[in-house]
């Protein structure tokens, strides 16, 4: 069915199947509507521990409207951990917040910002390099470099903490 005429005489009308009368529809994928958020929402790392939830929004309301916000708190203390996300309404407004990389300080403290990776996203990854690579489970962490480390360890945190 390479023929987008095709597609639409197959989508425009109801079949029957095992006799029951079924109706096709085009297939949309899940993460169809991560990408859209993914591309909104940001990991902000290396937060003093004394940061307020309202500094943070304070700070990237200036790049765009936020639709959410979260610094991380640790479940037991409630102290912050030192990282947070901010989704934004707009695509646009990452991109703002990216550009301005070396130039992101909150309270005269320089942090990180990225796009935030889906957790699935993780689980892909983490699976299709288990597959690809020739490494035995006792050498896995030491083949990756710190940098993945780190990026674990955030994205770790992000996927315990967003389960609750």
């Amino acid at each position: 069915m390479s023929s987008a005429r095709a597609c639409r005489a197959i989508l425009g009308r109801k079949h029957e199947v095992n006799g029951k009368t079924v109706e096709c529809k085009p297939a949309v994928p899940k993460r169809g509507n991560m990408q859209s958020k993914r591309a909104r929402k940001i990991f902000v790392g290396g937060l003093l521990p004394s940061i307020s939830q309202e500094q943070f929004n304070s700070y990237f309301a200036q790049f765009g409207e936020i639709e959410d916000s979260v610094v991380m708190r640790d479940r037991v203390t409630g102290k912050p951990r030192g990282f947070g996300f901010v989704t934004f309404v707009d695509e646009e407004d990452v991109d703002k917040v990216l550009l301005n990389y070396q130039n992101n300080y909150l309270r005269n403290k320089w942090i990180e910002v990225k796009r935030a990776t889906p957790k699935e996203e993780l689980r892909d990854s983490w699976q299709e390099s288990d597959k690809t690579e020739d490494v035995s489970n006792e050498n896995l962490f030491q083949s990756r470099t710190s940098i993945d480390t780190e990026d674990l360890c955030r994205n770790l945190c992000e996927c315990i903490l967003s389960d609750d």
